[in-house]
């Protein structure tokens, strides 16, 4: 048996193994062909033609690209103020992300009637799964039309306030304020708030229409103090710390009255008496600018620190045990 298969090999009729077999070699041009034509009878259309439609729309973005980066080296050369040139910039991303979509989807306008029934199958899965990125996309499209807010406002929504410094079409990014510091202060965090959030919380709008607020200062003096006294050094003060602002928020209340039905009394300084355990509390209330809110407090509180210390009869209060012995009680 050993001599027959050794002769048959000898006469090439049987084989023989090579010993040092080559390895396939990765044809990537064969795999794309191979792609295309197995796309094109899953749509049934020529694979040439995908091919084509595939490289004419990698052109046209790469084109849409380009223009995006010129337009851009344009604004930075000629636009200087810098909101203006971050408004601009994001217009341009808008616009340019609308053509590229426009020029792909007239590329393959011939063929969409091929992919419906795939989108369909598709296109609950997909929504489903991706429920939250399409409502803020859903909320960013809202954002636009009501106009709650825009760059630069001062906002509040469920309990996070900051100053708006960035809307994309998914989020709106807020410089934190409050949070540890007090004041209404920078936090010097970074916020992302997701649109979606419009459909189911308030947004609280500290600037747009009217970029005043009122501040409240208040004081605990003794019973023994003289409060009227005390109540005309606060008037005064609170009326020099917000000496212009009464006239300025009058002047905004005019200039949105077409848009906002904005009805506020007096916007001059008032204080406001009232009796606590432990003394005469006083409560100056006045208009502030938005962002002013803690330089202002702060002014009046020094300047009531230092006309309270130069009075005799006004003594600040603060929790005290007064401890009076019954002389009729025996023991």
């Amino acid at each position: 048996m050993r001599n027959v298969i050794c002769q048959a090999v000898l006469k090439g009729e049987f084989p023989q193994k090579n010993r040092n077999p080559r390895k396939p070699s990765i044809n990537l041009l064969d795999i794309a062909e191979n792609g295309s034509d197995i796309i094109g009878r899953m749509f049934d259309f020529p694979t040439a033609y995908f091919t084509e439609n595939l490289l004419a729309s990698v052109l046209a973005v790469a084109v849409v690209y380009i223009l995006t980066r010129i337009i851009y080296r344009l604004l930075d050369k000629w636009v200087r103020d810098a909101k203006a040139l971050y408004a601009a910039r994001k217009r341009t991303v808008y616009g340019a992300t609308v053509l590229a979509i426009i020029l792909v989807a007239t590329i393959w306008a011939q063929v969409v009637s091929g992919f419906t029934t795939f989108l369909g199958i598709i296109g609950a899965g997909v929504a489903l799964a991706l429920k939250d990125p399409l409502t803020s996309v859903a909320g960013w499209l809202y954002l636009a039309v009501s106009r709650h807010y825009s760059l630069g406002d001062r906002i509040e929504i469920k309990n996070l306030k900051g100053d708006v410094v960035d809307i994309s079409v998914f989020h709106t990014t807020l410089l934190e304020i409050d949070g540890w510091v007090g004041g209404e202060q920078s936090t010097g965090r970074l916020v992302n708030i997701p649109h979606n959030w419009l459909f189911t919380h308030k947004v609280y709008n500290y600037t747009t229409g009217f970029r005043f607020i009122w501040v409240e200062v208040a004081v605990i003096i003794t019973f023994e103090s003289d409060w009227k006294t005390a109540v005309d050094i606060i008037t005064k003060r609170a009326e020099e710390i917000s000496a212009d602002t009464a006239e300025r928020a009058a002047e905004a209340i005019r200039s949105t009255k077409n848009r906002y039905l904005i009805k506020v009394g007096t916007l001059t300084p008032i204080v406001y008496t009232t009796i606590e355990d432990n003394g005469v509390k006083l409560t100056a209330r006045f208009l502030t600018p938005v962002r002013m809110r803690r330089s202002k407090e702060s002014q009046l509180y020094e300047a009531i620190l230092q006309d309270f210390g130069e009075e005799k009869n006004i003594d600040l209060a603060y929790p005290t045990y007064r401890i009076v012995p019954n002389a009729t009680s025996r023991k």
